[in-house]
Formats: C-alpha cells, sequence, structure tokens
C-alpha cells in the first residue's frame, strides 16, 4: 500500500539501513559545502584557527626547569653571601610597587648584594634555555642593580653574560617593574661550552626580584595557544591543553615557524612580553584563534609604566588580530643594541585609551616618551643605521590614544642623526580616533615610508580640561627622507587647554620665568605653560624628499600644515593635489608684552595678564623661508579672513594653481539630493557627460570622501546591470568621460557603491548620473545619499562576530571559495537527495530487487 505524500514518513521506516545511510549521505554532502565555506583559516583577519594535529604521547615542548613565585625562601637556590640580607618583601596595597607580578610578596636585598646561585645540570644539545624573571628597584631614590651569568660549575668562569632586554648588568628604575630575559641556545655554542652544566648566578644590590622562570625547549616551530577562559594548571600549549596566561611564553624565545594563537574572546590582564626571530619563510606569527571578539589585553588604570605587549628585537614576525586597552604603550617593539631586523607587520588590531599625556624620557632610561598604541624605539646607542628594515601597519585602528604610531629615539642628539634607523615603512588602511595628541602617526629618523588610505578623525575629550607641554599635531615627520602620504585624511587636532598653574607661577615669579625663558625671554617665556600647534600636519625639519599628495586636510584647530625648521631645513617637500579647509579656528594666543628691557645680564619682562594677543597659527598651509619645494594644484577653504590662505614665507617655494576659497560658501552644501526624476535612458551615442546631456545632474556639493565614502542611490530601472557616475571635484570642476565610477544596479534596492575603495579622492562638488547601461530603460531616480562607513567594531573578523576565511598563499585570508569546487559539491548533495528520495519511494512501497540483500553491504551507498 502507498502512503499518501502528505502523510509523515512512520519512524519505522527511518530507522531501517537503507533509509539510515542515505539519510546519513545526505546530510553530510549538505555539510560539506557549508563546512568548506564556514570553516576559518588562520590569517590576519581572525576566524577559528585549526592546530596541526598533535602527537599526545610526545612531551610538553616547554619543560620547566625552575619556577619561583617567591612567596617562601628560595628553596634550591645557594646563597653566595651572607643570607640575612635576603629577606621576603610582602607586596601590599598603597607601597609604590603593589602588587606584586605574581602573588602577594617578592624576593629582596635592601642592603649589601644577593647573590644567588642555581645549578641545573648537563645541557642538551639543539635547546634553548630561557630564564626570565621581573626585577625593581628596592629604594625609590637609588637605583638598584642587577646582573645574571651563565657559568660553568666547573671552573666558576662566566660567559654567554647578558640579559636580552639591558644588557649584561644595568640599573633599573624606582617603582617600575621590568621583565628581563637571558637566552641560552645551545646549538649556538661551542662543544666545551656544551659539556658543562647550566648554572645561572643572579647578583643585585638594592633590588627586589619576583616570578622567576627557567625553561627549556628543543629547536623545533611549535603552535602554542593560550586562553583564559579555558586555560587549567595543567596545561601544555595545545589546542586540547591551552596555556591560561602568557607566563610560560613570557621571554621564552620563539624560533621560526612558531605560532602563539590566542583564543578570541578572552581576557588577559598581564604585561605581555614575547621574543625571538623569524626566517623570511618561516615567520613567528601571534593571532587570534576560535571565534567571538578580538582576545584583549587590558592592563588597568596605571598609565605611566604599563606596556601590554613587548616584543624584543622582532625580525620575520607578524602580529595580528589583538585588542590591548589601559596602558601607556600598546605594543612596544623594542630593540636593544640589535640591528639588520627585517619584516615585521602588525595588522588588524585595534589600541584604544593608551591616553597618558605625561612625557618624560628621562625617567624610562630614555626609552618610554608618549604614550602609544604601536611604540617602536629601544637603546640605540650611537644611532646605528639599519635597525629594522621593512614594517607593515595595515588596517590597524587607534581610539583614544595620546600617539597612535610612533618612532621615537630620545638618546642622542636628533638634528646630527642619519635618517635611516628605520626603512621601508608603510601605512596602508587603519585610523586613528581621537588620537592625534602627539601624533597620530609620528614618524622619525626613516628612510622610505608610504602612508595611504589612513584616516585621523575626531576630537579628542581630554582637551578641554587638560595640559599637554609638547603641543598637539596629527601626522608629524621628523628627520627622515623619502616619504609619500597620500590618499588619506587629517582633521580635528585640537588645542589642549594651557597650564594656568604655571602661567600664574611665571607671572608671579620673574626668577621662574627667566629660568625657562634662556636666553629667548620674550619668545619662550610662556611656551611652557601654552599647549601650542595643534596642525593637521607638521613637517617639523630635517626632511628630505616629502610628497604629500592628494590629501584632505580639515576643522584642525591650528594650521592645516606647517613646515617647522625645528630640527633643520626642509628640502624638496612638494604638496599638491590637496584640499585644505577650516583650518586655523582656535589659534595659539599669548599674553601681551607690557614692557621689556635689557638690564644689562639679562631681559626684563612685564606682562599685562588681563589680555591676549591673537595668535599666529590660522594659515591653511604655512610655509618656513627655509624650506625648498613646490605647492601646486591645492584648494584652500578660508574659515575668517584672520591671516589668509597660504603664509608669504617660504621663498624657495615654487606656487601654482593654488585656488584661495571661502569656507563659509561650502559648508552648508548637502550630503543628500533628491531629484525625483524619472525618464528613458539614452544611448551611448545619445549620452555625453561633458555636454550633460542623458544624464541626471547633481549638484553642486561640497562631501568629503573620506567622511562619508559610500554614494547610495534610490534609484528604480526597467533593465540593465549598474548606473554610471561621472564626477567632478573641488581640484578638477571639468568633467570627463575618462573619470567615472559603476554603481550596480539590485532592482528596487539602492545601488550602493565604497567610492573610496574604487578609487575616488578627496572633495567631491559635483556628479552626472547615467541611471543604467542599458538603452531604453526606463527610471526613476529618488535620491542621491552620501554616508559615513558602519562602525568598525561591527565588521566581521574586527572585534565583533569573526569573518569566514581560507588561508592565502601568503599566510593571510581570503574569503572565497572556488566556484568549481562550490559546484561540485552541490551537484553531490542535489545527487545524494535524489538517491535518498528514490530509496524512501521505494522502502515505502515495500519493494526491492530480486536477490537483493536485505541491508546493503557496509561502504556501499545503497
Amino acid at each position: 500500500m502507498i502512503q499518501p505524500a502528505s502523510r509523515p514518513m512512520p519512524l519505522r521506516l527511518l530507522l531501517r539501513p537503507r533509509v539510515r545511510l542515505l539519510s546519513l549521505l545526505l546530510v553530510l554532502t549538505l555539510l560539506v559545502p557549508l563546512a568548506g565555506c564556514a570553516r576559518p583559516t588562520p590569517g590576519p583577519s581572525g576566524g577559528k584557527t585549526p592546530t596541526p594535529a598533535e602527537d599526545p604521547a610526545v612531551a610538553p615542548e616547554i619543560r620547566i626547569l625552575a619556577d619561583e613565585p617567591f612567596e617562601t625562601p628560595p628553596g634550591d637556590w645557594s646563597h653566595l653571601t651572607d643570607r640575612n640580607n635576603l629577606e621576603l618583601v610582602p607586596m601590599e596595597p598603597g607601597t609604590p610597587l603593589y602588587p606584586a607580578p605574581r602573588g602577594q610578596q617578592v624576593l629582596g636585598v635592601t642592603s649589601g648584594r644577593m647573590e644567588l646561585f642555581r645549578d641545573l645540570g648537563p645541557m642538551e644539545p639543539d635547546t634553548v634555555y630561557t630564564l626570565t624573571l621581573s626585577v625593581a628597584s628596592a629604594s625609590p631614590t637609588n637605583l638598584g642593580s642587577l646582573s645574571v651569568s651563565l657559568l660553568d660549575p666547573a671552573t666558576g668562569k662566566a660567559h654567554a653574560l647578558g640579559f636580552s632586554a639591558q644588557g649584561a648588568s644595568f640599573k633599573v628604575d624606582a617603582v617600575v617593574w621590568n621583565r628581563v630575559t637571558l637566552v641560552v641556545d645551545t646549538s649556538a655554542l661551542s662543544e666545551t661550552e656544551r659539556s658543562g652544566h647550566l648554572a645561572f648566578e643572579i647578583r643585585g644590590s638594592l633590588v627586589y626580584v619576583d616570578d622567576l622562570l627557567v625553561t627549556a625547549r628543543r629547536r623545533r616551530a611549535m603552535t602554542f595557544h593560550v586562553s583564559a577562559s579555558e586555560g587549567s594548571g595543567d596545561e601544555t600549549g595545545s589546542l586540547a591543553n591551552p596555556f591560561d596566561s602568557f607566563r610560560i611564553l613570557n621571554g621564552t624565545r620563539l624560533l621560526p615557524g612558531d605560532r602563539v594563537l590566542v583564543r578570541r574572546g578572552d581576557t588577559f590582564r598581564e604585561r605581555v612580553y614575547l621574543t625571538g626571530k623569524g626566517e623570511t619563510e618561516r615567520p613567528i606569527r601571534i593571532e587570534p584563534y576560535g571565534e567571538g571578539a578580538m582576545p584583549l589585553i587590558t592592563l588597568g588604570e596605571n598609565r605611566r609604566t604599563d606596556v601590554a605587549l613587548t616584543y624584543e628585537n622582532a625580525s620575520h614576525v607578524r602580529i595580528a588580530g589583538l585588542h590591548m586597552e589601559n596602558a601607556k604603550i600598546g605594543l612596544y617593539l623594542r630593540y636593544y643594541k640589535d640591528y639588520g631586523n627585517r619584516d615585521v607587520v602588525v595588522e588588524d588590531c585595534l589600541f584604544r585609551k593608551m591616553d597618558d599625556l605625561y612625557c618624560a624620557p628621562q625617567e624610562y632610561q630614555n626609552e618610554l616618551g608618549f604614550s602609544s598604541g604601536i611604540w617602536l624605539s629601544g637603546f640605540n646607542p650611537g644611532g646605528a643605521s639599519d635597525v629594522l628594515d621593512g614594517l607593515v601597519l595595515r588596517s590597524n585602528r587607534f581610539e583614544y590614544c595620546t600617539s597612535g604610531f610612533n618612532t621615537n629615539w630620545f638618546y642622542f642628539d636628533p638634528v646630527g642623526h642619519p635618517k635611516d634607523i628605520l626603512r621601508n615603512v608603510l601605512v596602508e588602511g587603519g585610523h586613528a580616533l581621537a588620537s592625534s595628541v602627539a601624533g597620530s602617526l609620528l614618524i622619525q629618523w626613516t628612510d622610505g615610508v608610504v602612508i595611504r588610505h589612513f584616516r585621523q578623525f575626531g576630537r579628542n575629550p581630554l582637551a578641554e580640561t587638560e595640559w599637554f607641554l609638547w603641543g598637539s599635531t596629527g601626522l608629524m615627520i621628523g628627520s627622515s627622507q623619502n616619504i609619500l602620504v597620500e590618499n588619506s585624511e587629517f582633521a580635528d587636532v585640537d588645542r589642549f587647554a594651557d597650564n594656568k598653574a604655571l602661567m600664574q607661577e611665571l607671572a608671579d615669579n620673574p626668577e621662574r620665568m627667566r629660568e625657562l625663558a634662556g636666553s629667548l625671554p620674550l619668545y619662550f617665556g610662556l611656551h611652557q605653560a601654552f599647549s601650542g600647534d595643534a596642525s593637521g600636519v607638521d613637517i617639523d625639519g630635517n626632511n628630505e624628499n616629502v610628497t604629500f599628495r592628494n590629501n584632505v586636510v580639515h576643522d584642525n584647530d591650528g594650521m592645516g600644515l606647517q613646515l617647522l625648521t625645528t630640527l633643520g631645513a626642509n628640502r624638496n617637500v612638494v604638496i599638491e593635489g590637496c584640499t585644505f579647509y577650516n583650518n586655523g579656528t582656535n589659534v595659539k594666543n599669548k599674553w601681551e608684552v607690557r614692557s621689556f628691557e635689557w638690564n644689562g645680564s639679562e631681559w626684563v619682562i612685564e606682562y599685562d595678564t588681563s589680555r591676549y594677543l591673537f595668535g599666529g597659527d590660522a594659515w591653511e598651509v604655512k610655509l618656513d623661508t627655509a624650506a625648498s619645494g613646490r605647492l601646486a594644484d591645492v584648494r584652500l577653504y578660508r574659515a575668517d579672513e584672520s591671516f589668509g590662505w597660504v603664509s608669504r614665507s617660504g621663498i624657495q617655494f615654487s606656487r601654482s594653481g593654488i585656488g584661495e576659497l571661502w569656507y563659509r560658501d561650502v559648508r552648508d552644501l548637502p550630503s543628500e539630493v533628491r531629484p525625483d526624476r524619472s525618464g528613458t535612458v539614452l544611448s551611448d551615442a545619445e549620452t555625453d557627460p561633458v555636454a550633460g546631456t542623458g544624464v541626471v545632474e547633481i549638484g553642486p556639493l561640497f562631501l568629503n570622501g573620506f567622511q562619508r565614502p559610500i554614494l547610495e542611490l534610490d534609484l528604480s530601472v526597467s533593465a540593465g546591470e549598474r548606473a554610471r557616475v561621472y564626477y567632478i571635484t573641488d581640484l578638477d570642476r571639468d568633467y570627463s568621460p575618462d573619470r567615472w565610477f559603476d554603481v550596480p544596479l539590485q532592482g528596487e534596492a539602492a545601488g550602493h557603491v565604497d567610492t573610496l575603495a574604487d578609487g575616488f579622492k578627496g572633495v567631491l562638488v559635483g556628479l552626472r548620473i547615467r541611471p543604467s547601461d542599458e538603452a531604453g530603460a526606463e527610471y526613476t531616480l529618488r535620491s542621491v545619499r552620501f554616508a559615513e562607513k558602519p562602525d568598525p567594531s561591527a565588521t566581521p573578523g574586527v572585534s565583533g562576530t569573526p569573518a569566514t576565511t581560507t588561508p592565502s598563499a601568503d599566510g593571510g585570508s581570503d574569503t572565497r571559495v572556488p566556484l568549481g569546487t562550490t559546484l561540485l559539491l552541490l551537484g553531490l548533495a542535489l545527487a545524494a537527495g535524489l538517491l535518498l528520495a528514490l530509496g524512501l519511494r521505494r522502502v515505502s512501497r515495500g519493494g526491492r530487487r530480486p536477490g537483493a540483500p536485505t541491508d546493503p553491504p557496509s561502504g556501499t551507498p545503497g
């Protein structure tokens, strides 16, 4: 009896072997294409990262040889001097060094010397041994010192001396915990050295030490997983048993091909300290795995000293998909007496709230300065060239940081220093939101820089109340050469509040004012009380071959762009194809000088503290008399008549194609136009964008393509695949049949295109739209709207839902699945479905082939 088609199939039929097998085949074939399309693999955009199969019988690759939290007296370490000098010191709330890096107590020496010794036995071949420990000064006024040596126990002779962090011995700052490292690679030792024991000696005075770790690992590439939520006390770093923190990896030297995978959705409240060099074909990678938001490293509220992630002497390293927040520095690329490094890539990372305004390099051994998302510095005595060649920063976001990316070296004379400490830097994509205090990008002593498609925008909430000695700016370039900045936006730099307390102190204390003023009291008398600059772009001096083209600079409190000679004269600076508007709206003021006179040895100045003078920082572009170069094909829109468009200095600058306009004439033009036009599309021969025939004209406009890069057309057409948009800009106001972009048509839905990604640059002032590419099509164009891009935090693969990715040839990611594979898999799914339908029909009729077995043989589809 045949069952009616509308009646559900009885459960007993689903239990029959043939049906079970066919059902399983159908499910599998349907899941295969879904899995092939949706399974992410490693790449900078994140996603779920699979791990190579690991043999559970293999012992953990990192072996812990010593692990001392110093909560009790050290057991296996020998004391070479008076034991009474050593004491366990509790780190209690309120003490300057609280909390201890691990636990609540540290081992300290407040008088005399600390000398600890430990013999760990014979060294193994092809093994990397790493000793790491935290160290701080035991005195708030005297700097402590520490040294670590690798000793041959048989002879007592030291060799392979030194920290990778600070050399063989060094002084440490008070109230700062330093994580330091000593690495011994037995493959690099002589046969005589390898035959000895591994023995460490730690010496120090006025010093605390804590959280000491000695590890060993064989020399082969490994994948280490780190998860704060899934790690346990029995971790091996595998996918099944990830490390629960970075403690074991901190300071352990990574080897070529190593991967450190950090679980998405997890939060880590610890400093991370990594070291190790990759190779050209085997870079070291630090990337996320799993699903969810970007892994977060956050350190709380200590903005003066905390560094989220320090990578020591990076070479052939990839860092991607991490979120760092609440620290002095997000990522510190630190180079200590180390040269010839190559190929470092940081991409798709988010740096937030590195917003300390205090900068005193001398307090950080002249290493740390401005609070920054990415800080590239270290110790480079004598300023040798070629510290790092090849740095790529791609699609990173800096939000509410004092500085976005900053290259600075505070320990040498900046004027006489070579311009190639850093070479070949690419900054591509990404943005700095409210992160232009000390420079959204601050490039110094660098040879070869390309910055493109970078956005700096957003006001800084600290500007209304805080004082910043150094003067705020957006992009800053100093002592560098061969620079190209193109297709980017630099906007919204704030002038910070003045230091009212210092201003009053200077007014009441002329001696203090003269102390700060030096030999130029009239000019510098109050320089340290006023927050200066606030320019969008600062080419600060001693630069050569700088090209600034196709950029938009707007709404900065100070000048749009200024050339200074702070570090020396600028040579061959080209500014072309750019738009400047509404800059210089909050210029620097000064107290009026009531009187001044020279008394034979110094200036005596009297200020009228009740009156301010209007400053001279209101130019859209301010050149310098010592600079040389070219200013061509630019448009400048002044907000008011105070000062002018381009300063009259810069006598060595050639000038051509300069448009001096008023911002008030364009600022209120709309970002959405409703033409409500209907008609019939003309043929190609009839359409003429230059004459304006056969097109719908939209304008006048004044639309910054960086602020509103998305063009949306509310357009209905009877036929056709795309609309064509011809455009003119403020720099080129003549329509051309060769300057256009297409908008795909989607029926009744709005046509949509990212004009910036499609190659558009600058400020749009007019459009002509051909509604369809098919002559005779009927159309109705209701509105033309320019919109902002969606919030990047909601973009898949950034910090929200992970992207669907597959590996590309360079280890990155590619969202595409081969069409042939997809069709094949879908075909298999349809075939399985057909077989299942036939099988179900035959089963429902109770029939089978004569002689066929009741159940199909194992492994056959029935």
